[in-house]
């Protein structure tokens, strides 16, 4: 896939992971799948990020690009009505992250 269109799918689903996580809700209610669905969506972020990498120090940095972005997000749904930082969130997206790594880890060792 073409760098340019890449890179704007990755910052479309940025853009909308940003619309989907400070949108304003009437109450906060945790559901059973919240979690795997933090997982789903950053795992799938990260492998959106991953063609845009030319070694594996970029794609490092990538990860970690995405994780403060995380981060960002959790500490702003703070200000938000209906929303809540919460620390399990971040570690959801971690896990996440972290999928992206190790499967994408033979690619790199070879």
């Amino acid at each position: 896939m073409d760098k340019k269109i890449t890179t704007c799918a990755t910052l479309l689903f940025a853009l909308f992971i940003i619309l989907l996580s400070l949108t304003p809700v009437n109450s906060h209610t945790v559901e059973s799948w919240d979690k795997v669905f933090h997982i789903i969506l950053y795992a799938f972020f990260t492998a959106l990020s991953y063609p845009l990498a030319n070694n594996v120090k970029q794609f490092y940095w990538l990860c970690f690009a995405v994780f403060i972005f995380g981060g960002t997000i959790e500490f702003a749904q703070s200000f938000i009505p209906g929303r809540v930082m919460s620390a399990y969130d971040l570690l959801a997206n971690t896990i996440g992250i972290m999928l992206i790594i190790m499967i994408t880890r033979k690619r790199w060792l070879a």
